[in-house]
């Protein structure tokens, strides 16, 4: 998963490094930068597709904590980090639910302290979906990806592919990544006897399986790893004769 960021500070030096942090940084992309807060507000109320919001408490006009009370009716999914140089308005500030707070000057090893956590939170957003989802009759996931969330009909998934902390959901179609577990895929999926794990890194769907042979399984047009551990209980699920 990409996350759109948007950087709010009236000092040029400190909106300057954070956007330098955010631009070295993987799955992070700049996307908006202010020094007057009255701007990022006007800008948020447009685009709902901003996933982090690093945010300066001390501003003038506007300043952090009066843009974070203007955002109360805005959706859950924005993640604020607040940055300031007193660390006495970080009480206050946590009572907006932020998730997290960078004091000045900002070292990168805090910086992507900070993001591993953002990850965690969005991760934590996706199983929670899918758990609910899990819960009815299953037959969509829907997917945050590239900046909005994407329903997918089960039965348009060709196969799931590992990646790391993320999952690449292909279907004929397109190719969405999810920041989630393949394990957590495998359990979600289970219910609907469609969904086997055929490799560590691999799950598919069997409904668009057209061959099998010793080592791999073909999609489509995919050939795709078969794993001597997974070989035996594919066979068994797919009543092999």
């Amino acid at each position: 998963m990409e996350i759109q960021c948007m950087v709010v500070d009236d000092e040029e030096m400190s909106l300057t490094i954070i956007s330098r942090f955010i631009e070295k940084t993987s799955n992070l992309k700049l996307k908006y930068q202010y020094q007057d807060a009255i701007d990022a507000i006007q800008t948020l109320q447009k685009d709902d597709k901003i996933d982090l919001l690093f945010l300066d408490i001390e501003m003038p006009e506007m300043n952090g904590i009066e843009l974070l009370q203007s955002l109360q009716e805005k959706t859950s999914d924005l993640q604020i980090i607040l940055t300031t140089s007193q660390i006495e308005y970080a009480v206050e500030a946590f009572e907006y639910d932020v998730a997290d707070y960078l004091v000045k000057p900002i070292k990168y090893p805090r910086f992507l302290k900070s993001i591993q956590k953002i990850q965690e939170n969005f991760q934590k957003v996706q199983e929670t979906t899918l758990k609910e989802n899990n819960g009815n009759a299953l037959n969509s996931l829907f997917i945050k990806a590239d900046g909005k969330i994407t329903k997918v009909n089960l039965s348009d998934i060709l196969y799931i592919e590992s990646l790391a902390d993320y999952v690449i959901v292909k279907t004929k179609e397109n190719k969405l990544i999810a920041h989630t577990t393949l394990k957590g895929l495998v359990e979600t999926l289970a219910p609907s006897n469609k969904f086997y794990r055929i490799h560590r890194s691999y799950i598919i769907n069997v409904e668009h399986v057209s061959s099998i042979e010793d080592s791999s399984v073909k999609i489509d047009e995919n050939i795709l790893p078969l794993g001597r551990s997974y070989k035996k209980d594919l066979y068994e699920k797919l009543n092999v004769l």
